[in-house]
Order: C-alpha cells, then structure tokens, then sequence
C-alpha cells in the first residue's frame, strides 16, 4: 500500500512539473518550413487544394512556422485568404511518398472555413473540433500572415 502511495505520489508531482515548463498544446520549439524535411516542399500540397476547392483565379496562401511539440509531433497552420479558410497541416508519416503528400492539406482533418466554421466564444464551441473560437482563428490568421512564408498560386483553366 505504501509503494502504490508512493508511485501515485511520484507521478502527481511529475506531472504537475511537466505541466508548469509547457501548457497543453503549446508549442515548445517553431521553426521555419523550409528547414523540416517535412514541409519543405509545400508547393504540390497548396496546388492540390486550389485545383481541388479554389474558385477565384489568384489564390494567397501564408504557412505558419512549424510547431513542434515534446511528445514529438509537428505542424503548421495555413491560412488560405481567398478560401477563407484556416487548414491544420500534419504530415501523415506512413511512408506513402510525394503522391499522398499533396493530398494532406484537402484532406486535412480541420479544414475550417472561417464564414461557418468560427464562432464568437469558446463557449458556443462546446468540445466540437469543427469549431473554433474567434479570437484563436484571429491568432493563427496573424501567426500566419506576420511569420510565416506567403505562397500565391493561380488556378489553371480546365482543358476540355
């Protein structure tokens, strides 16, 4: 009894320590995406989404810095300012190559459009991961725009 005490001791005091060096979801090291392997060649990812979802002609793109977190696990936000939309980019590590590689953006597991997908409050998200409060989008927006990398593609006309 006194060892399971002891053990339930240790851990509390080890995740309380763990809790104070970094808060949940925050990021302990940024980088820019030229220097990952991962994300170093954004293009393809960022033509697929405009010729997949684009409708205006000229489309900007602006790719945060990457994120890396202490268990490991890296990525960068997209703000697509003609699509209004604000995409998670994660890289899926299954060994698929360059050819799944541009698919990660359209089928990203957050895709979210700013005109549906934001709402006032954290309240009014209640738990959904297909919300996201005003002012975190406005923070990821800025993130984006002030220190990330700006792509600007244009949609090419279907041939027929």
């Amino acid at each position: 009894m006194k060892s399971l005490l002891l053990m339930f001791a240790i851990i509390a005091c080890a995740s309380t320590l763990v809790a104070q060096d970094h808060n949940v979801g925050e990021c302990v090291r940024r980088s820019d995406i030229f220097r990952d392997a991962e994300y170093a060649h954004p293009l393809p990812a960022l033509r697929q989404v405009v010729a997949d979802k684009a409708r205006q002609t000229r489309n900007t793109f602006y790719v945060s810095p990457v994120c890396y977190f202490s268990n490991g696990v890296s990525n960068v936000m997209v703000y697509w300012r003609e699509g209004r939309a604000l995409i998670l980019w994660e890289p899926y590590s299954n060994g698929d190559g360059p050819s799944q590689r541009r698919h990660e953006l359209v089928w990203s597991r957050r895709f979210l459009l700013l005109n549906r997908d934001v709402v006032p409050t954290i309240d009014q998200v209640a738990g959904s991961s297909f919300l996201l409060p005003k002012a975190l989008a406005r923070h990821d927006i800025l993130d984006c725009v002030r220190h990330g990398r700006k792509f600007v593609l244009y949609k090419r006309p279907r041939v027929r």
